[in-house]
């Protein structure tokens, strides 16, 4: 199961053998990962107070959000559409049991433009038996440049970082030509209320 004294990792890049492993903290080894329905994880995670397991998965031009509380034998799942003509190329997320909100930061590109924006995506995820909905988006910043990660590119975006805090307002980095002196550089901005 994941939490409890686990940790998930998500198979090697650029090895094709490799797969999601767990690591059990109590044996100390590494095994196979399956989630309680018996697929094999996919995206990013995070177990809350609770020990519910949250999920994200990015598709191209969506999102999946999803939460279990029985190490993933059954899901509550909201996909979420991105604007049309955009893709994914960074996510980040968080979930914050107390504050019922979790929050989705999403990098897309804009393919008729050629530049990224930053969206926040702010859900409640409520109590146990309830399923995830989208309270808000909004976009953070002009959104007016073309970044990429990596070493050796002009205007770099490398993660995005999202947090919330305990009375769920989030902050999230962002990146736009007014971030940054005397080059553009990723900034902070903080949800006020």
């Amino acid at each position: 199961t994941l939490g409890g004294h686990a940790l998930l990792a998500a198979p090697d890049y650029p090895s094709s053998n490799s797969a999601w492993a767990l690591f059990d903290g109590k044996k100390f080894a590494w095994v196979p990962a399956q989630l309680g329905d018996g697929t094999t994880p996919n995206g990013l995670f995070q177990v809350d107070s609770a020990g519910r397991l949250h999920n994200v998965i990015a598709q191209g031009s969506r999102f999946t959000y999803r939460w279990s509380a029985d190490n993933g034998g059954t899901w509550r799942t909201l996909d979420v559409p991105l604007p049309d003509g955009s893709a994914i190329e960074e996510i980040d997320f968080r979930a914050n049991r107390a504050a019922g909100v979790a929050a989705v930061l999403i990098r897309a590109q804009d393919n008729t433009t050629g530049t990224d924006f930053d969206t926040v995506y702010k859900l409640a995820i409520g109590r146990r038996d309830s399923t995830p909905t989208l309270l808000r988006s909004y976009r953070v910043g002009l959104g007016d440049l073309n970044a990429t990660s990596g070493v050796g590119n002009e205007v770099r975006m490398d993660f995005q970082t999202v947090a919330i805090f305990g009375d769920g307002r989030v902050a999230v980095s962002y990146l736009d030509s007014t971030t940054g002196t005397p080059a553009p550089a990723p900034a902070l901005a903080i949800e006020l209320s």
